[in-house]
């Protein structure tokens, strides 16, 4: 109930300014907001001296002072697009780094192992060198 009240007195306060307001403002009439047309080109003669003049950019004078600049100093850029995972790549590089040596790591020892089982059946030691050559040479390349 209390509220409702104050909230009738508050509008009752609004609607008493509002009235002593225009009471007053008959008399001091305020300036109205000025129109001012910049996209549009009106038809009326009346509205014509409402249009706002373009702004009107020196760029003749900027292409001067720029071409005036030494030419030795200029910039080389790289215009070609990077491929659409170059960020992917970027994330995963540790990964992939860790996933090749344990790959070499994987070929290594498989290559011993094939080593150890020729080497059994083959007990010279010059003929153990040229089987580690050879499945170096097949596994490798």
């Amino acid at each position: 109930m209390e509220d409702a009240e104050a909230r009738a007195r508050r509008l009752r306060e609004l609607k008493e300014r509002a009235k002593r307001a225009r009471e007053s403002g008959d008399n001091n009439e305020e300036e109205a907001p000025k129109i001012k047309f910049r996209n549009y080109q009106p038809k009326s003669d009346e509205f014509k001296t409402a249009v706002v003049e373009p702004v009107k950019v020196s760029v003749d004078k900027e292409l001067e002072q720029v071409g005036a600049a030494p030419q030795g100093n200029e910039i080389q850029l790289d215009v070609a697009p990077k491929k659409p995972n170059w960020d992917l790549k970027q994330h995963i590089q540790k990964k992939l780094d860790k996933l090749e040596r344990r790959t070499q790591q994987a070929i290594v020892e498989m290559i011993k192992d094939r080593v150890s089982q020729t080497q059994g059946e083959d007990s010279g030691a010059d003929s153990s060198g040229r089987m580690l050559a050879a499945a170096v040479a097949g596994k490798v390349s």
